[in-house]
Protein backbone atom coordinates (compact mmCIF):
# COMPACT_ATOMS: atom_id res chain seq x y z
CA UNK A 1 0.00 0.00 0.00
CA UNK A 2 1.59 3.29 -1.14
CA UNK A 3 1.45 5.87 1.95
CA UNK A 4 0.32 9.00 1.96
CA UNK A 5 1.58 10.99 4.35
CA UNK A 6 5.48 9.74 4.37
CA UNK A 7 6.85 12.17 7.01
CA UNK A 8 4.91 9.77 9.36
CA UNK A 9 6.12 6.66 10.35
CA UNK A 10 5.11 3.22 9.02
CA UNK A 11 1.32 1.82 10.02
CA UNK A 12 0.83 0.52 13.22
CA UNK A 13 0.32 -3.24 13.66
CA UNK A 14 -0.56 -5.22 16.62
CA UNK A 15 1.59 -8.23 17.49
CA UNK A 16 1.07 -11.21 18.14
CA UNK A 17 4.70 -12.97 19.30
CA UNK A 18 5.94 -10.42 16.34
CA UNK A 19 3.69 -11.40 13.94
CA UNK A 20 1.74 -8.89 11.70
CA UNK A 21 -2.00 -9.03 12.34
CA UNK A 22 -3.62 -6.38 10.25
CA UNK A 23 -2.81 -2.37 9.15
CA UNK A 24 -5.08 0.64 9.65
CA UNK A 25 -5.07 3.67 7.66
CA UNK A 26 -1.74 5.52 8.04
CA UNK A 27 -3.34 8.45 9.75
CA UNK A 28 -2.35 9.81 13.26
CA UNK A 29 -5.87 9.22 14.81
CA UNK A 30 -5.78 6.00 13.20
CA UNK A 31 -2.35 5.57 14.59
CA UNK A 32 -3.05 6.64 18.51
CA UNK A 33 -6.80 4.56 18.58
CA UNK A 34 -4.69 1.63 17.52
CA UNK A 35 -2.02 2.03 20.32
CA UNK A 36 -4.72 2.45 22.88
CA UNK A 37 -6.62 -0.10 22.11
CA UNK A 38 -3.46 -1.86 21.92
CA UNK A 39 -2.91 -0.85 25.69
CA UNK A 40 -6.07 0.48 27.28
CA UNK A 41 -8.09 -2.47 25.66
CA UNK A 42 -11.71 -2.67 26.28
CA UNK A 43 -13.31 -4.51 29.37
CA UNK A 44 -15.11 -7.96 29.87
CA UNK A 45 -17.39 -8.94 32.11
CA UNK A 46 -14.39 -11.10 33.72
CA UNK A 47 -12.79 -8.09 34.79
CA UNK A 48 -15.47 -6.27 36.40
CA UNK A 49 -14.70 -6.11 39.92
CA UNK A 50 -17.35 -7.12 42.50
CA UNK A 51 -16.76 -5.07 45.62
CA UNK A 52 -18.89 -2.83 47.65
CA UNK A 53 -17.45 -0.30 50.12
CA UNK A 54 -18.03 0.00 53.29
CA UNK A 55 -16.50 3.43 54.91
CA UNK A 56 -13.78 1.77 57.53
CA UNK A 57 -12.04 4.22 59.82
CA UNK A 58 -8.90 5.68 59.62
CA UNK A 59 -6.63 8.37 61.83
CA UNK A 60 -7.31 12.19 60.56
CA UNK A 61 -3.90 13.71 59.06
CA UNK A 62 -2.06 16.18 61.20
CA UNK A 63 -0.63 19.71 59.35
CA UNK A 64 2.80 17.94 60.56
CA UNK A 65 2.24 14.82 57.94
CA UNK A 66 1.01 17.32 54.92
CA UNK A 67 4.03 19.51 55.44
CA UNK A 68 6.50 16.39 54.92
CA UNK A 69 4.76 15.58 52.03
CA UNK A 70 4.46 18.99 50.36
CA UNK A 71 7.92 19.87 51.06
CA UNK A 72 9.18 17.05 49.59
CA UNK A 73 7.85 18.18 46.48
CA UNK A 74 9.95 18.57 43.36
CA UNK A 75 9.23 21.38 40.91
CA UNK A 76 9.44 20.96 37.07
CA UNK A 77 7.59 17.85 36.76
CA UNK A 78 5.01 17.46 33.92
CA UNK A 79 1.64 17.86 35.10
CA UNK A 80 -1.32 16.12 33.84
CA UNK A 81 -4.59 16.92 32.04
CA UNK A 82 -5.60 19.92 34.00
CA UNK A 83 -1.85 21.43 33.59
CA UNK A 84 -1.96 22.35 37.53
CA UNK A 85 1.77 21.27 38.44
CA UNK A 86 3.26 21.05 42.32
CA UNK A 87 4.75 24.71 42.55
CA UNK A 88 1.13 25.86 42.70
CA UNK A 89 -0.10 23.36 45.45
CA UNK A 90 2.71 24.01 47.00
CA UNK A 91 1.50 27.93 46.78
CA UNK A 92 -1.89 26.89 47.81
CA UNK A 93 -0.74 25.11 50.64
CA UNK A 94 1.40 27.82 52.03
CA UNK A 95 -1.34 30.75 51.83
CA UNK A 96 -4.29 28.19 53.22
CA UNK A 97 -2.75 25.00 55.18
CA UNK A 98 -6.10 24.57 56.62
CA UNK A 99 -8.02 24.02 53.26
CA UNK A 100 -5.58 21.29 52.18
CA UNK A 101 -5.71 19.62 55.59
CA UNK A 102 -9.89 19.44 55.42
CA UNK A 103 -9.62 18.66 51.77
CA UNK A 104 -7.26 15.43 52.74
CA UNK A 105 -9.38 14.54 55.57
CA UNK A 106 -12.75 14.57 53.62
CA UNK A 107 -11.34 11.99 51.11
CA UNK A 108 -9.49 9.76 53.57
CA UNK A 109 -12.90 9.78 56.09
CA UNK A 110 -15.31 8.52 53.00
CA UNK A 111 -12.23 6.39 52.12
CA UNK A 112 -12.30 7.73 48.45
CA UNK A 113 -10.41 9.19 45.41
CA UNK A 114 -11.94 11.79 43.63
CA UNK A 115 -13.24 10.17 40.03
CA UNK A 116 -11.44 13.33 38.21
CA UNK A 117 -8.09 12.56 39.97
CA UNK A 118 -7.79 9.39 38.54
CA UNK A 119 -7.49 10.27 34.68
CA UNK A 120 -3.93 9.84 32.89
CA UNK A 121 -2.66 11.57 29.80
CA UNK A 122 -1.08 9.20 28.05
CA UNK A 123 2.16 9.58 25.86
CA UNK A 124 3.44 6.87 23.87
CA UNK A 125 7.45 6.70 23.57
CA UNK A 126 8.89 4.46 21.03
CA UNK A 127 11.59 1.88 22.63
CA UNK A 128 15.45 2.11 20.84
CA UNK A 129 16.25 0.51 17.94
CA UNK A 130 12.30 -1.18 17.76
CA UNK A 131 10.09 -1.20 14.97
CA UNK A 132 8.13 1.39 14.74
CA UNK A 133 5.44 -0.51 12.90
CA UNK A 134 4.73 -2.34 16.24
CA UNK A 135 2.15 -1.90 19.25
CA UNK A 136 4.84 -4.12 21.22
CA UNK A 137 7.59 -1.20 19.98
CA UNK A 138 6.08 1.28 22.32
CA UNK A 139 5.92 2.29 25.96
CA UNK A 140 3.15 4.38 27.53
CA UNK A 141 3.42 6.88 30.08
CA UNK A 142 0.65 8.61 32.11
CA UNK A 143 0.77 11.52 33.76
CA UNK A 144 -1.39 12.14 36.77
CA UNK A 145 -3.20 14.86 38.12
CA UNK A 146 -0.46 16.65 40.32
CA UNK A 147 -3.36 16.94 43.51
CA UNK A 148 -3.71 13.34 43.17
CA UNK A 149 -0.52 12.14 43.39
CA UNK A 150 -0.57 14.67 46.67
CA UNK A 151 -3.21 12.33 48.15
CA UNK A 152 -1.76 9.42 46.84
CA UNK A 153 1.35 10.04 49.13
CA UNK A 154 -0.53 10.84 52.06
CA UNK A 155 -2.28 7.50 51.35
CA UNK A 156 0.70 5.93 50.81
CA UNK A 157 1.75 7.15 54.50
CA UNK A 158 -0.85 5.49 55.79
CA UNK A 159 -0.30 2.05 54.39
CA UNK A 160 3.13 1.94 54.85
CA UNK A 161 2.67 2.44 59.00
CA UNK A 162 -0.29 -0.94 58.91
CA UNK A 163 1.80 -2.85 56.75
CA UNK A 164 5.42 -2.26 58.91
CA UNK A 165 2.76 -2.47 62.20
CA UNK A 166 1.40 -6.02 60.69
CA UNK A 167 4.78 -7.55 59.47
CA UNK A 168 3.01 -7.86 55.90
CA UNK A 169 6.13 -7.88 52.90
CA UNK A 170 8.16 -10.27 53.01
CA UNK A 171 11.81 -9.17 54.07
CA UNK A 172 13.27 -10.39 50.38
CA UNK A 173 10.59 -8.05 48.96
CA UNK A 174 13.11 -5.20 47.46
CA UNK A 175 11.01 -3.53 44.70
CA UNK A 176 8.26 -0.61 45.72
CA UNK A 177 9.60 -0.27 49.77
CA UNK A 178 12.03 2.55 50.63
CA UNK A 179 15.60 1.44 51.85
CA UNK A 180 15.51 -1.39 49.28
CA UNK A 181 16.99 -1.43 46.54
CA UNK A 182 18.24 -3.51 43.52
CA UNK A 183 21.96 -2.99 44.40
CA UNK A 184 21.08 -4.45 47.51
CA UNK A 185 18.95 -7.17 46.23
CA UNK A 186 21.99 -7.91 44.47
CA UNK A 187 24.60 -7.48 46.84
CA UNK A 188 22.57 -9.91 49.24
CA UNK A 189 22.50 -12.63 46.61
CA UNK A 190 26.17 -12.33 46.04
CA UNK A 191 26.75 -12.92 49.42
CA UNK A 192 24.36 -16.04 49.65
CA UNK A 193 26.15 -17.61 47.03
CA UNK A 194 29.79 -16.69 48.68
CA UNK A 195 28.43 -18.48 51.68
CA UNK A 196 27.04 -21.55 50.28
CA UNK A 197 29.18 -22.27 47.01
CA UNK A 198 31.85 -23.35 49.48
CA UNK A 199 29.88 -26.93 50.61
CA UNK A 200 26.32 -26.78 48.61
CA UNK A 201 25.22 -26.77 44.84
CA UNK A 202 22.93 -23.89 43.81
CA UNK A 203 20.90 -22.95 41.35
CA UNK A 204 19.29 -19.72 40.52
CA UNK A 205 15.51 -19.13 38.91
CA UNK A 206 14.83 -16.14 37.61
CA UNK A 207 11.54 -15.24 36.46
CA UNK A 208 10.46 -12.46 34.11
CA UNK A 209 6.97 -11.03 34.41
CA UNK A 210 6.66 -9.43 31.12
CA UNK A 211 4.21 -6.12 31.25
CA UNK A 212 3.75 -6.67 34.82
CA UNK A 213 2.46 -3.40 35.72
CA UNK A 214 0.37 -3.04 32.55
CA UNK A 215 -1.18 -6.78 33.53
CA UNK A 216 -1.94 -6.70 37.01
CA UNK A 217 -5.06 -7.74 37.60
CA UNK A 218 -7.84 -5.96 40.14
CA UNK A 219 -9.34 -8.67 40.82
CA UNK A 220 -6.40 -10.85 41.77
CA UNK A 221 -5.21 -7.54 43.67
CA UNK A 222 -8.28 -7.60 45.64
CA UNK A 223 -8.39 -11.31 46.88
CA UNK A 224 -4.74 -10.62 48.84
CA UNK A 225 -5.96 -7.83 50.02
CA UNK A 226 -8.72 -9.82 51.57
CA UNK A 227 -6.44 -12.91 53.04
CA UNK A 228 -4.03 -10.44 54.01
CA UNK A 229 -7.04 -8.72 56.41
CA UNK A 230 -6.17 -5.05 55.21
CA UNK A 231 -8.67 -2.97 56.35
CA UNK A 232 -11.54 -1.56 54.92
CA UNK A 233 -10.08 2.26 54.46
CA UNK A 234 -7.47 0.88 52.49
CA UNK A 235 -9.04 -1.74 50.34
CA UNK A 236 -12.08 1.08 49.98
CA UNK A 237 -9.20 3.80 48.91
CA UNK A 238 -7.74 1.37 46.26
CA UNK A 239 -11.30 0.57 44.89
CA UNK A 240 -11.80 4.12 44.01
CA UNK A 241 -8.35 5.02 43.00
CA UNK A 242 -9.29 2.33 40.00
CA UNK A 243 -12.71 2.46 39.33
CA UNK A 244 -13.95 4.40 36.26
CA UNK A 245 -10.73 5.22 35.83
CA UNK A 246 -9.39 6.42 31.95
CA UNK A 247 -6.36 6.69 29.90
CA UNK A 248 -6.49 10.08 27.48
CA UNK A 249 -4.13 11.11 24.73
CA UNK A 250 -4.84 14.81 24.21
CA UNK A 251 -3.47 17.33 21.51
CA UNK A 252 -4.33 20.45 19.86
CA UNK A 253 -6.47 18.46 17.58
CA UNK A 254 -6.92 15.30 19.24
CA UNK A 255 -8.65 13.71 22.11
CA UNK A 256 -9.16 10.32 22.65
CA UNK A 257 -9.62 8.12 25.87
CA UNK A 258 -10.21 4.54 26.80
CA UNK A 259 -11.52 3.17 30.09
CA UNK A 260 -8.64 1.20 31.81
CA UNK A 261 -9.76 -2.27 33.50
CA UNK A 262 -6.57 -3.76 34.77
CA UNK A 263 -2.77 -2.77 35.41
CA UNK A 264 -1.49 -0.21 38.14
CA UNK A 265 -0.83 3.10 36.55
CA UNK A 266 2.24 3.98 35.42
CA UNK A 267 3.55 7.41 36.97
CA UNK A 268 1.25 6.48 40.08
CA UNK A 269 3.00 6.81 43.65
CA UNK A 270 1.63 4.00 45.35
CA UNK A 271 2.95 1.52 42.99
CA UNK A 272 3.47 -0.44 46.37
CA UNK A 273 -0.15 -2.28 45.17
CA UNK A 274 1.79 -4.03 42.56
CA UNK A 275 3.81 -5.42 45.79
CA UNK A 276 0.65 -6.42 47.31
CA UNK A 277 -0.01 -7.85 44.83
CA UNK A 278 2.76 -10.67 44.19
CA UNK A 279 2.82 -11.10 48.40
CA UNK A 280 1.85 -14.59 47.24
CA UNK A 281 4.81 -15.22 45.16
CA UNK A 282 6.72 -15.76 48.74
Amino acid sequence: MKRTTPDLAPPLQASTQHQRIRTPNNTIEDKINYLMDNFFPSPSSEDNLDYTPIIGHVEPMVLEDIEIVINALKGGKAPGLYRIDFRMWRAVFIHDKEFILDLINICFKFNYFPEHLRNARVFFLLKDGKDPGLCTSYRSVCLLPTLGKIIERLFLLQLNKWLDRNNIIHHNQYGFREGKSCDLAIHNLIETIKIRMPSEHLALVSLDIKSAFDTMNWLVLFKTLESYGFPAFFKNFIYFYLKNRRAFYTNDVLEISRPCSKGCPQGSVIVLQYGIYILTLF
